[in-house]
């Protein structure tokens, strides 16, 4: 049993470590929407939050429309189609503890995944070293799209993280949707918020 003590340490490290995730709302009693069917679905039907991609890309136009309604927002104000594009191709993948990949990620591996592959920067890998590499700050409304944010899922650090999108929504890998977008205004989530992240400009 002692042989195995360091390996069970190593893997928690490389995880977000958010065990009481499972108890946590995903967009509760509000509209979320299915990629594979471009329709508006309930958060209550759980087939449709693990639904995956499209076979084919929304349009620019389709996609603008799309994050717009579910940001509560204008299709002008969409203008980083590269991430809507990356959030519409990952949504609904399902959480795995340590995962990198569509087949399964965790919430600081999909971090690790959306600014590699729409921002071409390197992040670090775990939440606890993504804490310690941004520019922290406490104030909601500093939050800007783009910004990671921060929540003490379990004890007094940051143990799970999302990227802030606008209108107080986030992107995020959650346990029991998988790949999902929240509101900073549900209670759970206002609850347990330790903060934004901003990337720290490289000298």
């Amino acid at each position: 049993m002692r042989f195995f003590a360091p390996i069970i340490v190593l893997f928690l490290l490389t995880s977000c470590g958010s065990a009481k995730m499972s108890t946590a709302p995903d967009i509760a009693g509000k509209a979320t929407y299915s990629p594979s069917s471009r329709k508006e679905v309930t958060a209550s039907n759980s087939d449709a939050h693990h639904a995956r991609k499209p076979a084919t890309p929304l349009r620019k136009r389709e996609l603008k429309q799309k994050y717009a309604s579910v940001l509560k927002t204008t299709p002008g104000k969409i203008k980083n189609r590269r991430l809507y594009y990356f959030i519409d191709d990952w949504y609904g993948v399902k959480y795995k503890w340590g995962g990198n990949t569509q087949s399964g990620v965790d919430c600081s591996g999909l971090v690790c995944q959306l600014y590699k592959e729409v921002y071409g920067l390197k992040v670090k890998r775990t939440v606890a070293t993504q804490h310690q590499e941004t520019r922290n700050f406490k104030r909601m409304r500093r939050l800007r799209e783009g910004d990671f944010v921060y929540f003490r899922t379990e004890g007094n650090k940051p143990s799970h993280v999302g990227i802030y999108l606008r209108n107080g929504y986030f992107v995020h890998a959650s346990q029991t949707r998988g790949v999902a977008i929240n509101s900073l205004e549900e209670d759970y989530w206002q609850r347990v918020y330790a903060g934004g992240g901003k990337v720290k400009k490289k000298k």
